[in-house]
């Protein structure tokens, strides 16, 4: 999971669905991180593809198998177990970018959704991570879609 974004800090940019998510102890232990998402410039399936497209993972052969199933598997929309924690660092960027705000938001509901990872603090660390990634991509959407 990416380890933070250019500001290195721990501001959790959550969505009303997501904060319902919320165990009571989880919000309590973030309530003063959190911060509503109110970008919605999230991407259209076409945009989402036309990404995946243009990202090659020529250098990582089993990482891109690993991504494929994990579209396959969401298009049906199954569960899958799959983990950024498999990425090489220097591919991850590149990924989240690709999936978009969308694919992002998609993982942080699978972990929100665990009660596991809610009592985890480095896996909640992680999710408010994935939040700022989200957040910029939101910003660079809503700056491109606006246009």
């Amino acid at each position: 999971m990416p380890k933070s974004t250019q500001n290195d800090d721990t501001t959790f940019y959550i969505v009303d669905e997501e904060l319902a998510l919320l165990l009571p102890a989880t919000r309590k232990a973030w309530e003063n991180k959190l911060k509503r998402e109110t970008i919605t410039a999230y991407e259209t399936p076409p945009q989402i593809s036309a990404r995946m497209k243009a990202v090659s993972y020529k250098r990582f052969p089993e990482l891109q198998e690993k991504i494929d199933q994990y579209v396959a598997d969401m298009q049906k929309g199954k569960a899958t177990d799959f983990s950024l924690e498999d990425f090489p660092e220097e591919a991850v960027d590149s990924f989240l970018y690709s999936i978009g705000a969308s694919g992002i938001s998609a993982f942080i509901d699978m972990y929100l959704r665990s009660p596991d990872a809610q009592g985890n603090a480095e896996i909640m660390e992680a999710v408010a991570a994935l939040s700022r990634a989200r957040h910029t991509i939101l910003e660079k959407n809503a700056a491109v879609f606006s246009d």
